[in-house]
């Protein structure tokens, strides 16, 4: 066999490896990053990047042909050093704070040269049902069971106590993070083989029983794509899937009163914090949107530098930014008092990170970043739209409303997961 062929083999069975893998990979490593003390998130990240680092130099040929991501990612690549070098803090700041930036860069370019044949997408896909179906599961028996069934699947956490608030968090610790992975089930619907109404359907009950408004509202507007698609089925399959959340959702909400009175007061509190500039910070993003539009403003073009505002990395590094444009960090002791104080609540876990993606790749990259991250997504929404692949269209759409209102993005083991299987399934269209 020539070299060649060979090596093409062997990177496409990496490819279809991974496609497989990476939905419970992804999901393992959440699971088991709740009860170890391990950095398996990391761990997790660090692989999947290495295998599409290979894959990049593996299939270079192939990647020649999209030049037009290829001069963005450069123009990205660029803006990030630059931004890096006028604003150096330490070494450990740029690694860290740029790696969610380069790791996106890195597999999206992996997955687009990395076509798979139909039957590995079959196969991937199928792994995908079975992995989404055993989070519904845990997370019907969470909200019907309350602690007790949080115990068994290792999701009790002692703070926030999800299982006092009727949110589900299935086998991923975090009731937004289940949200997303239905989400983006829902977007792998049309690919599904065999009973893809039940799939739709399960897919719809994981997004209803995070109890996440910005899954939900996203969920819906995945229906948009519906004259897209080409077969009736697979309209009536998305169809179904947006019932199934409205469906699951009024359950949900009707029959667990924790769950229906969380919403309400979330709701509410952010509606309130958003009219009054005086509020305590109880709604996150809103206390967060405000301090990232003033880093913003003092340095639009190339931004504050990776790590050095939004990113979990410039809370960990103790960024002086923070102070100077009041980032609230809701796990201080003074805002968790004012909130006992106000009316003896408690707030969701968070650090002090900008929670909006697309703001905290404005504070840290500026405008050129912004824009940069923008046209790279558009270029592959544009090269899905004429390869007809509307799973991928679907995909990076979700992904980029995502990033609106949580880190989308720039929350790399996620991002993964959305930029790895709309990259491959726009390829795989391709050939």
């Amino acid at each position: 066999m020539p070299a060649t062929v060979a090596t093409k083999n062997r990177s496409h069975q990496l490819a279809a490896a991974l496609t497989i893998a990476l939905v419970p990979a992804f999901v393992l490593s959440q699971w088991i990053a709740v009860r170890w003390t391990i950095p398996i998130r990391a761990a997790f990240n660090v692989t999947v990047l290495a295998v599409a680092a290979f894959l990049i130099v593996r299939n270079r040929r192939l990647l020649v042909t999209y030049r037009r991501e290829l001069v963005i990612s450069g123009a990205l690549l660029g803006s990030i050093i630059i931004s890096a070098i006028l604003h150096f803090d330490s070494v450990g700041v740029v690694v860290f704070g740029a790696m969610p930036y380069l790791g996106a860069i890195v597999i999206l370019l992996a997955a687009l040269s990395s076509p798979l044949r139909r039957s590995d997408v079959t196969r991937a896909v199928g792994v995908v049902v079975v992995t989404i179906a055993l989070m519904a599961v845990a997370a019907v028996l969470q909200l019907v069971f309350g602690r007790p069934a949080y115990v068994v699947s290792l999701q009790d956490l002692a703070y926030p106590r999800w299982w006092e608030r009727g949110r589900a968090t299935g086998l991923v610790a975090n009731p937004g993070r289940l949200g997303q992975l239905g989400v983006f089930a829902i977007a792998l619907t049309p690919l599904v083989s065999r009973r893809r109404i039940a799939f739709a359907l399960v897919s719809a009950i994981v997004v209803a029983a995070s109890s996440s408004r910005l899954a939900v509202l996203i969920s819906l507007a995945v229906l948009m794509a519906w004259p897209l698609l080409r077969s009736q089925r697979a309209r009536r399959t998305l169809l179904v899937a947006g019932a199934g959340v409205i469906a699951a959702v009024l359950v949900i909400q009707l029959t667990v009163p924790e769950a229906r009175d969380n919403l309400w007061s979330r709701t509410n509190s952010a509606i309130s914090e958003a009219t009054n500039p005086d509020g305590v910070a109880r709604d996150i993003r809103v206390e967060n949107l405000r301090s990232g539009w003033a880093a913003w403003k003092d340095a639009p073009v190339l931004g504050w530098g990776p790590g050095r505002f939004g990113s979990t990395t410039a809370w960990r590094y103790g960024s002086d930014l923070h102070g100077r444009y009041d980032l609230p960090d809701v796990r201080s002791e003074e805002v968790a008092s004012a909130l006992l104080l106000q009316d003896g609540s408690e707030i969701d876990v968070g650090t002090a990170q900008l929670d909006l993606g697309w703001l905290q790749i404005a504070t840290e990259l500026g405008v050129v970043g912004l824009v940069g991250f923008m046209a790279l997504l558009g270029s592959v929404m544009a090269r899905a739209w004429t390869n007809r692949s509307v799973t991928s269209l679907i995909l990076m759409g979700v992904l980029a409303l995502f990033t609106i209102a949580s880190p989308g993005l720039v929350d790399l083991s996620l991002a993964v997961v959305f930029l790895w299987w709309a990259g491959v399934t726009v390829a795989t269209e391709a050939t």
